[in-house]
């Protein structure tokens, strides 16, 4: 994570002619200097540097944060710091080539389209991002464009279908049709429609935005609408005759044929990709059961898509079953069959550093602070069962589960239940801000050294939670469908 507070910090790698300057005066240039400083000057000529400023309206958190994905596909984020006076921020970032940004002010976000060597300025109102965000720089008719597609077609709330592993995500809209009495072909003719409505914006647009917008925006549009055909029949309970017969209409051809797209890597591709396995596997298997989803992976995809969702969901049984037992029924045949190493070690970092729960294991104590100031560990509920929930205020699914399992949680902790949520905000506002929003039921704490509880526990990714039973031991629930979960939070208070 890159910190940026003020453009003069950086003024030595953006401005050409003050790095020149400074080397001329400091420097007596011997031949091998001058060859170094000549590939310096040249390096520095040749990196691509946006230089921004931002200004918020009314910011009640001073902080915002851009992240993209380099040519290597790497993830870079930069962190920004808005001043608490004026809520203005300067800062430069390095863009090799034009490229699309998603900027993040608290649980809000909007995508951008950002060109190298530009001149950027960025205001919004802190409530309300995307309906008063203005973009000025070169890129100031593309990014219009951009934000009013997605004001106009991507601004409703996104929500999990109903499938256990690797659940893809439909907007509201789009989930109400799909569980709704409408018959397929009516679905089919308004789903075809709103993605119609999606092409004809971009089409009139076409001759305004650069074509690698317009390129990514038509993508988006086709992934979308895989996503949401296949989003029917992960809502509905069809016969297997009803379900080919649907499945026939709707897909004439080859049905989510990847391979006619670009090589994409973009979350929509993904989603679009996660909803493809579980159609496939519904059509005659159960798509909650971990091994037929394995096996449709398998048989349905190749190359980098399959081995990416093998990826996903050996990791997602992982995180939802604190097992590491099918986990290790497929790693060895994924480390022999996969060719793409960052795979294949994102896989082992999981599994060899994954806390593992299944045995009971005694859980690792470690001291916290309240948020009324009280110091308290977790041996300290000895002879209670904690359900212990790690999240974060700029954790997204933290935050939506919270108000999603409001209810099983108001239960828990009528039943005796003690719900402790531990936060790993290390930003003290960014944590007031979010209890003042959701009022999580139950005690609410922060580790007193954040590093040794995330090390304890093999925090690598959050929402984590966990469940020690009155002897300060791990408990998982059942993992069958239906279970009822505070009747076996019952069955562990009654031991």
């Amino acid at each position: 994570m890159k910190y940026l507070q003020n453009i003069q910090t950086f003024d030595l790698l953006t401005s050409k002619t003050r790095y020149f300057c400074c080397q001329t005066k400091q420097t007596k240039m011997t031949k091998p200097k001058l060859l170094t400083f000549a590939i310096l000057l040249i390096f520095n000529y040749l990196r691509a540097s946006t230089t921004c400023y931002m200004h918020v309206e009314n910011p009640s958190v001073f902080e915002a944060e851009i992240a993209f994905r380099n040519v290597e596909n790497e993830a870079i984020s930069y962190k920004i710091l808005l001043d608490k006076t004026s809520g203005d921020a300067r800062f430069a970032m390095d863009l090799p080539q034009a490229t699309f940004v998603i900027l993040q002010y608290k649980t809000q976000s909007v995508g951008l389209f950002m060109e190298p060597d530009d001149d950027v300025q960025i205001f919004f109102t802190a409530d309300s991002l995307r309906k008063t965000i203005h973009f000025e720089g070169k890129g100031a008719d593309n990014n219009a464009c951009f934000v009013g597609f997605q004001n106009q077609f991507r601004n409703a709330e996104m929500t999990a279908l109903p499938t256990i592993y690797l659940a893809p995500q439909l907007d509201a809209a789009t989930l109400k049709r799909a569980r709704s009495t409408m018959f397929a072909d009516a679905y089919l003719l308004e789903t075809t429609a709103v993605r119609d409505a999606e092409l004809d914006f971009l089409n009139r647009h076409k001759s305004l935005i650069d074509r690698k917008l317009y390129s990514n925006l038509w993508r988006d549009v086709t992934y979308t609408f895989d996503t949401r055909l296949y989003g029917f029949f992960s809502c509905r309970t069809l016969s297997k005759d009803s379900f080919r017969w649907a499945a026939q209409h709707f897909f004439p051809f080859k049905g989510f044929n990847y391979t006619d797209y670009d090589r994409n890597e973009t979350p929509v591709f993904q989603n679009a990709l996660r909803t493809f396995i579980h159609f496939q596997t519904r059509q005659f298997q159960d798509d909650a059961d971990p091994n037929a989803l394995f096996e449709t992976i398998e048989k349905k995809l190749d190359g980098y898509d399959r081995f990416w969702l093998e990826k996903e969901l050996l990791i997602e049984v992982l995180n939802q079953t604190r097992s590491l037992t099918f986990g290790r029924q497929h790693i060895e045949m994924f480390r022999k069959n996969c060719p793409f190493k960052d795979l294949t070690k994102e896989l082992d970092f999981a599994y060899d550093n994954y806390l593992d729960v299944s045995e009971r294991a005694e859980a690792p104590d470690f001291p916290l602070v309240t948020t009324e100031g009280t110091f308290i560990k977790l041996s300290d509920f000895r002879g209670k069962v904690v359900y212990l929930n790690f999240w974060a205020s700029w954790c997204q699914p933290c935050v939506q589960n919270f108000q999603k399992y409001a209810d099983v949680r108001n239960r828990l902790y009528t039943e005796g239940v003690v719900l402790l949520n531990v936060s790993l905000d290390e930003q003290p506002e960014l944590y007031r801000d979010a209890l003042a929003m959701l009022h999580p039921r139950g005690i609410n704490a922060q580790p007193t050294d954040m590093t040794n509880a995330k090390k304890l526990y093999s925090l690598f990714t959050i929402p984590a939670y966990f469940i020690v039973d009155k002897t300060g031991k791990f408990a998982h629930l059942s993992d069958e469908n239906g279970r009822d979960v505070v009747a076996e939070f019952r069955k562990l208070l009654a031991e």
